[in-house]
């Protein structure tokens, strides 16, 4: 990202829940994310006497499991491994998603108190609760207790559920991110207490320099969830700029990746209602489209833009107020709506003075970037592949 908020990185942690299966004699343990399958399979095996690691065998009389590799296993499970060091997981940005795990001893969960440090051992994140956690991925000791956390204010929420505090990126845990991926394209609300609203929230503040504009108030932000398809396909070209650039040896973001503004034309009121996020299916509503199929660089000038200073491209501005002069509303709305997209900005040929005729990068650039000078007030940033940009944020602003 070109500035330190846009850097998105992921606090993830995905609390096991163990399930399982018998095939003849064997034991088969399988991980399953669906947190509703612990305190089931808890009870199931309270209720028959079985040992709590197989749920197969009853326990050897006088002791928790039914053998010594059940005992063994399970310590094993309980204990965190050795050797591990705190670190941040960089964002997913073409589809929102993080890597698979991380742990309350490597990071603090988003907005959720940290272990106590003074305990000697580690303690569910509830506060007040002194019971440990119910395993050593987990933060909590029970679902109860991580619902409890939400309620209480503890924890933010997940985005899709809002039941359990997030852990993995923006999700509780991987059933709820495959939930979302299954209902892409859509967008999912930011609560207030989220710091993301709040570093959106910032970015849009700042970056609003038109001094002849009253700067509203952002009112929602919501996170735009692509199809695997539009990911896909954003990653791979943001790989191959990178290939070629060598942006991160620069000490830039992978492919110099960009948080940029991009503002559009609107005939729907998604976003007015945070209780109805359904995408019109209006072909003269360029947001939803944006947002359901990606940019299109073949349908420049549909939603009114008339004059293109550099050329046939996809434009984007780091100024919101800039890009606010492109948007156009709903008549019967007094909310207007403005994407923060990703841009895969590569190697930048800066210009101050137009040159229309341009219809993809000059040789050896992966874009163009507007200067203030001759021609402009406000920069721009223009791409001229369709998935070197995609929207990744919807924010809902006015008065």
């Amino acid at each position: 990202m070109a500035a330190s908020s846009d850097k998105e990185d992921r606090l993830n942690e995905i609390p096991p829940q163990v399930t399982h299966s018998t095939v003849a004699n064997s034991k088969i343990l399988r991980f399953d994310n669906d947190p509703s399958t612990v305190p089931t399979l808890h009870k199931t095996m309270a209720s028959q006497n079985l040992c709590p690691w197989c749920g197969i065998k009853a326990p050897f009389p006088g002791f928790k499991h039914c053998g010594k590799t059940c005992a063994t296993a399970a310590a094993a499970a309980a204990a965190p491994p050795s050797g591990f060091a705190q670190y941040n997981v960089p964002d997913g940005i073409g589809r929102g998603i993080a890597p698979p795990l991380a742990t309350p001893w490597q990071n603090q969960a988003m907005g959720a108190n940290p272990f106590p440090t003074n305990s000697g051992s580690p303690q569910c994140a509830l506060p007040g609760c002194r019971k440990p956690p119910y395993d050593w991925r987990a933060m909590y000791c029970s679902n109860v207790h991580r619902a409890e956390a939400v309620t209480q204010g503890h924890a933010v929420a997940c985005i899709l559920c809002k039941r359990y505090p997030k852990m993995q990126g923006f999700y509780c845990g991987q059933a709820c991110q495959d939930d979302s991926l299954a209902l892409a394209p859509m967008i999912l609300r930011l609560e207030e207490d989220d710091p993301k609203f709040n570093d959106i929230r910032h970015q849009f503040d700042v970056s609003w320099r038109h001094t002849n504009k009253r700067k509203p108030e952002v009112r929602y932000v919501y996170k735009i969830i692509q199809t695997e398809d539009i990911a896909d396909r954003y990653e791979r070209y943001r790989d191959d700029v990178e290939d070629q650039g060598n942006f991160l040896s620069q000490r830039k973001s992978q492919g110099n990746e960009c948080r940029r503004w991009h503002g559009t034309k609107r005939v729907c009121s998604l976003g007015d209602d945070p209780d109805d996020l359904e995408l019109c299916q209006s072909p003269k509503c360029a947001l939803c489209c944006i947002i359901t199929t990606n940019f299109r660089k073949e349908l420049v000038g549909a939603s009114g833009r008339s004059f293109n200073r550099f050329g046939l491209g996809i434009y984007a501005s780091a100024t919101s107020s800039k890009s606010d002069d492109y948007t156009s509303k709903n008549p019967s709305s007094s909310l207007k709506a403005m994407l923060l997209t990703h841009v895969v900005v590569g190697k930048g040929l800066k210009l101050t003075r137009d040159n229309t005729r341009l219809t993809s990068p000059p040789a050896g650039y992966d874009s163009v970037l507007g200067e203030t000078g001759d021609s402009l007030n406000y920069d721009e940033v223009v791409v001229y592949e369709n998935y070197a940009i995609v929207p990744a944020w919807l924010v809902v602003y006015g008065p």
